[in-house]
């Protein structure tokens, strides 16, 4: 199993506080995260999770918003 490392990903933003990047704990190629992926924000700290909806659509499901 490939190890996690924590990424910052520009083009995810956090629905709390607008911040981007967003740190995501993944084992994805760079550029890529994979579904289920702990995700935090670096300005406010709001964590959450990864969703993939196709090879080139993901989100972050925000904790404190589902």
């Amino acid at each position: 199993m490939m190890s996690k490392e924590k990424r910052e990903i520009a083009w995810l933003s956090c629905e709390s506080c607008d911040h981007s990047p967003v740190i995501v704990e993944t084992s994805a190629p760079v550029g890529m995260i994979n579904f289920n992926d702990k995700a935090v924000c670096p300005s406010c700290g709001l964590e959450g999770h990864a969703e993939v909806d196709g090879p080139e659509e993901a989100y972050i499901c925000w904790d404190e918003f589902e």
